[in-house]
């Protein structure tokens, strides 16, 4: 699982816990990522007696030292804004939200927005994830386990991660193009949003790209990037990205070539 991680996985992790049943008291603390097709894929997992700082701090320097994780490297546990990718849309957003409730907004106001909002985010992790209910998930796996002797419920999440990888391997051999299952479908979606699209080259490497009802963004066709951020944000191009090389390849240019 770890060498999994360090290959192919994104430079994200979400942190979880869930309670020992029966006669077994502890707290099994889990760390878990998002493979290529957006699965959850463990990285590592530990029983501990409660789960307090002490636990969590010990388990994340353990953790730390064998993924080799550096200072700068994203690991966090977050639930973050399902909408907004840029600041003005996140501004939006908020003061939607202080004409609902101003006590809630004055809550949220105190968390910095670089710690849980899409808008504030270095682009770093490259991940979509809307909640942190991936280690939700996989904690729901562990339901049969808990109950089990400490022992017994580590061999019983080892064999259940050996089951998961044939599963996963299974839908990679599913693929027939160079896109997973997943993010084939994602691609389609955001193939059908283009086509709402019109794109405007101004002759420097760069498009503007509208709606009918003034959605408009920026799209540097060098570097691929585009202001709406949703690209840098999950290293998937957007619906103004692909407008704008649609519209390049009409007009007779080659079109740039999108990294996955």
């Amino acid at each position: 699982m770890k060498l999994g991680f360090k290959v192919r996985l994104k430079d994200f992790l979400g942190l979880g816990s869930t309670f020992m049943k029966g006669p077994y008291p502890g707290q099994v603390l889990t760390d878990v990522g998002l493979d290529s097709n957006n699965g959850i894929y463990l990285v590592a997992y530990a029983v501990v007696e409660t789960e307090s700082t002490s636990s969590w701090t010990r388990f994340l320097e353990l953790l730390g030292e064998d993924l080799d994780l550096g200072a700068n490297s994203n690991l966090y546990s977050f639930l973050i804004d399902k909408r907004a990718t840029t600041v003005n849309h996140f501004n939006r957003a908020m003061d939607e939200l202080k004409k609902i409730n101003e006590e809630d907004h004055a809550w949220v106001c105190k968390i910095p927005a670089n710690t849980w909002a899409k808008s504030y985010f270095s682009g770093r992790a490259h991940t979509d994830c809307l909640l942190n209910n991936l280690c939700e998930v996989f904690n729901s796996k562990l339901d049969k386990g808990r109950d089990k002797p400490i022992i017994t419920c580590l061999e019983y999440i080892r064999e259940y991660l050996m089951k998961s990888l044939c599963v996963v391997q299974r839908e990679i051999d599913k693929c027939e193009g160079l896109l997973t299952p997943t993010a084939t479908t994602v691609f389609e979606k955001v193939k059908t949003d283009a086509t709402k699209y019109v794109a405007k080259y101004n002759g420097t490497g760069k498009c503007q790209v509208a709606s009918t009802w003034q959605d408009q963004y920026v799209v540097n066709l060098n570097d691929q990037s585009c202001s709406y951020r949703f690209g840098e944000i999950t290293g998937f191009p957007c619906r103004h990205v692909v407008c704008a090389i649609w519209d390049t390849i009409e007009n007779g240019e080659n079109a740039p070539h999108v990294d996955e």
